[in-house]
């Protein structure tokens, strides 16, 4: 293992190499660095997309829910309409007496 030695102590490289392993392995480290960065920033995305998708059912499934209710409050009008323009009982005044119908046939 003194070759090994050999190989990494500083008087077996010229100057400008020990700068060189230094640069490069800066440069590793910041290349890994770039790389957990962006692993994180595509999970936070991968995150945020799926949070926006369960919103989107969410809002889906409440849409279907209100147009629903719009369907049941529509079809009640109707007939309540129809209710009281064919079998409706007479109007009542207001001491509780039906009030006279309109008997003229035209």
């Amino acid at each position: 293992s003194t070759l090994h030695a050999a190989e990494t102590s500083p008087e077996s490289h010229p100057k400008g190499a020990t700068k060189k392993q230094t640069s490069t392995e800066r440069l590793q480290r910041s290349r890994e660095r770039n790389r957990m960065h962006a692993r994180k920033t595509r999970q936070r995305k991968k995150e945020h997309m799926q949070a926006l998708q369960n919103r989107a059912d969410e809002l889906k499934s409440e849409q279907l829910r209100l147009k629903q209710a719009i369907n049941e409050k529509a079809t009640a009008s109707i007939l309540l309409g129809m209710f009281s323009r064919e079998g409706a009982p007479a109007a009542l005044n207001a001491d509780g007496r039906s009030a006279p119908s309109d008997s003229r046939v035209e």
